[in-house]
């Protein structure tokens, strides 16, 4: 087995937490490195390490690897949290990249001053972010998984990212941008649940 070693902000969620949580659930050890604000600015420009500019990091026997779904997924596939069969791992994929749709629209809103901001996010939950959450509940599983019976990594990104948008952390989006995702509320439980017995 590698030696895995993880480099993300010093936080809990964000892009990097489902692949922490994989890494937990799968029991595979790994360096949990958190790099502080004030250490971002040199390693963002460490081309040897920060190939896009970008965390998360994952450092695997001195070699680099960026792109936080790239990452999850390949976790996912050395973890048993990946589905074998090549459907299943497409309704994955799909809901992967579903997530990725809210946080590109979100991302450009961070540099915008705190109006205007604000102003950003609330447009985007009524015109794109609430819509996308309903198709996104459409394609989920009723069972407490996102894909299949048992937990993958889109039940960890959409865990995630929407108990993110829920926490009243990103000005601009309410916490009731969640409100009546049942299938999806279920998948938190499960995920949440499924960490508990790991911790």
């Amino acid at each position: 087995m590698p030696q895995y070693k993880l480099h993300y902000f010093d936080m809990n969620g964000g892009a990097g937490e489902p692949i922490r949580n994989a890494f937990r659930l799968a029991k595979i050890s790994f360096e949990d490195i958190r790099v502080k604000r004030e250490d971002w600015p040199s390693l963002k420009v460490d081309a040897v390490k920060c190939v896009f500019g970008q965390m998360p990091l994952l450092e695997m026997d001195g070699q680099f690897f960026a792109q936080s779904m790239a990452i999850l997924r390949y976790v996912g596939k050395v973890s048993g949290l990946y589905p074998a069969d090549p459907v299943e791992a497409l309704r994955v994929d799909e809901l992967l990249d579903a997530v990725i749709d809210i946080r590109t629209k979100i991302s450009p809103t961070y540099a915008l001053p705190d109006a205007e901001r604000i102003a950003a996010r609330q447009k985007l939950v009524e015109t794109f972010i609430r819509p996308h959450l309903e198709r996104m509940e459409s394609r989920v599983g009723k069972s407490g998984f996102a894909v299949g019976s048992s937990l993958t990594i889109a039940d960890l990104a959409l865990a995630n990212d929407i108990s993110g948008y829920r926490s009243g952390r990103l000005d601009g989006i309410s916490p009731s941008v969640g409100d009546g995702l049942v299938a999806i509320d279920k998948i938190i439980e499960s995920v949440a649940h499924a960490l508990e017995k790991c911790a």
